[in-house]
């Protein structure tokens, strides 16, 4: 084969593959636009049309709670300057659908949330074929995710289809083949009707994370996380960037119920920033638990540099900062834990031992590290 053979024979080949792969190539001059945001929390682009988003907390936190100031702005082309969102600021739909399937809740609350939506909107009667409503909790799992599929077929000109329940529409939320397909699915369907989709998400209680293998997945492919939390002795919850691909963290939001309008409402700047950084310090107090747990383990004592090895190891498992950077925010660990009473320090130097902390009678001289 001589050479001016070769050279067609692989003009041909990449005419094929071009041909094959065409609605997928992009080039320095393709003409794409940027995401359109379509909802804001404090400012911050959280959801985007064409595009998927979560909503991540435990059980009862809030999370179908922030849905109803999600579609109640989403409804209202002016709203009235006291309007108390939470901070939340959706694009007004105009003449596209919003779509919400719920697959948890009764019947009964689903409806409530739907009037609880309109009069916030300030809407007496809902407009059925602007916005639908559905409970699926009584379908099984097949059944919901061919009628998942049949309705983003159907209302393909919605600009807004929140799920409250993604981990209904499979056998579990650790079946790897079933969690890929459905993300895939939705993110190919929120690209071809240009719609923002929302997913709610449960998470693990003991470390925050979005539960199994989708909520793995949401992390890397989402455009867009919050993660709502609640503190169940003061009664107030919180709203916080989770991951945020397109814009700036937002400072968290606090809200609470309020009996009299029988709605969430902002907790006041004040008392707000107050009870942010007790958050931070509870979240900070938990990871510093969990992070003492993994390294000390089931040892009854370990000399100091082998304790901050191990910190090091598990802050940062690739090695991907200095060696400096690594002691210094392992030392600092370990002072925090002394702080925390969750470990003592005895000896002096290099030759410093660390133990688990036990009662003694006076817990002082173990509050702060020695180096």
């Amino acid at each position: 084969m001589n050479k001016d053979n070769i050279i067609s024979d692989n003009q041909q080949l990449n005419k094929i593959f071009d041909s094959i792969f065409s609605d997928s190539l992009i080039f320095d001059d393709s003409d794409i636009s940027d995401p359109i945001p379509f909802v804001k929390v404090n400012g911050s682009t959280f959801a985007s049309l064409g595009d998927i988003s979560f909503i991540s907390g435990v059980p009862k936190s809030g999370k179908s709670s922030i849905t109803g100031f999600i579609i109640a702005t989403a409804l209202t082309e002016k709203r009235p300057l006291c309007f108390d969102s939470l901070g939340i600021v959706s694009t007004f739909q105009g003449n596209r659908p919003i779509v919400y399937i719920d697959t948890e809740q009764h019947e009964a609350h689903t409806k409530k949330r739907l009037k609880s939506a309109l009069k916030m909107a300030g809407i007496e009667r809902q407009n059925k074929e602007l916005l639908k409503v559905m409970n699926w909790r009584k379908y099984p799992q097949k059944k919901r995710h061919e009628a998942l599929v049949q309705a983003l077929d159907y209302y393909k000109n919605a600009c807004l289809f929140i799920i409250d329940g993604v981990a209904d529409f499979v056998t579990s939320t650790n079946n790897e083949e079933e969690g890929n397909i459905l993300l895939g699915f939705l993110m190919q369907k929120a690209s071809e009707n240009n719609a923002a989709i929302i997913l709610l998400i449960h998470e693990n209680a003991q470390n925050g994370k979005m539960r199994g293998h989708i909520g793995s997945e949401a992390e890397r492919k989402c455009g867009g996380t919050i993660s709502v939390k609640k503190d169940r002795e003061k009664g107030i919850h919180f709203i916080e960037p989770k991951y945020i691909r397109d814009d700036e963290d937002f400072t968290p939001v606090v809200f609470k119920y309020d009996k009299e309008l029988g709605r969430m409402v902002s907790v006041d700047s004040q008392a707000a920033q107050i009870a942010i950084q007790e958050q931070k310090d509870n979240a900070k107090g938990s990871q510093l638990k969990q992070l003492y747990s993994k390294c000390m383990g089931d040892d009854k004592q370990l000399p100091r540099a082998e304790f901050r090895k191990r910190i090091e190891q598990e802050q940062d498992p690739n090695n991907k900062k200095s060696s400096n950077t690594r002691e210094q925010a392992a030392n600092r660990a370990i002072e925090d834990m002394a702080k925390g009473l969750l470990i003592r320090i005895n000896g002096k130097g290099k030759a410093q031992i660390i133990e688990p902390f036990t009662i003694v009678d006076n817990p002082e001289p173990y509050q702060t590290a020695i180096f």
